[in-house]
């Protein structure tokens, strides 16, 4: 599907599991109001949006259209249980020589809010791209303290083959490009601080 290479922003919002309703639509309103919407609503116009981005940037001009933005709500019990599962997960994989898979099935704004399908792997997310922004400071201990105990245990061979197998082949096949895979070595240095 053309529309699963397309650049996107993901966003996921934190919450209240009695509050997911609620954040939900005020989520969408703030998103509308400020010209975001997700890629799958017009995937025509989403090309050519990223057409009109990739141009203005290669020109050094800042773009006036907007990436699409995926969101995604998850309740903060479920992505505080999910962080500290990380170590048992990994070290278990790891003795037993198995991709780390803890599946997870946030609401998800598509045309409406849904639940997806098929889970997304965690741990990929995990590895590759969580970045915490005003985070909750219980769950941004258990963050900075299963990302230290993996970074010292594990070799940087080690963690970057469990985030090219714990993902799709098409991200697999971009996180081996020479500047992802810098990224990904600094991530993983930046976590041992």
């Amino acid at each position: 599907k053309v529309i699963n290479r397309l650049p996107d922003l993901d966003m996921w919002m934190i919450c209240d599991n009695d509050k997911i309703n609620n954040a939900s639509i005020a989520l969408e309103n703030q998103l509308a109001n400020f010209g975001f919407r997700t890629s799958d609503v017009d995937p025509v116009r989403t090309i050519f949006d990223i057409c009109s981005i990739v141009e203005k940037l290669s020109e050094g001009r800042f773009p006036d259209k907007k990436l699409p933005i995926d969101t995604h709500i998850i309740d903060n019990v479920t992505l505080y249980e999910l962080i500290c599962e990380i170590p048992d997960k990994l070290d278990y994989c790891f003795r037993k020589d198995e991709v780390p898979y803890l599946p997870i099935h946030p609401l998800s704004l598509r045309k409406t809010w849904q639940r997806d399908d098929v889970a997304y792997n965690f741990v990929h997310d995990y590895l590759s791209s969580f970045t915490e922004f005003e985070i909750d400071p219980s769950i941004k201990k258990a963050l900075d303290e299963t990302r230290k105990y993996i970074a010292e245990k594990y070799s940087l061979d080690v963690l970057y083959k469990w985030l090219l197998q714990t993902g799709p082949d098409s991200v697999a096949r971009r996180h081996q490009t020479k500047g992802l895979k810098e990224a990904f070595e600094k991530r993983i240095d930046s976590w041992k601080e």
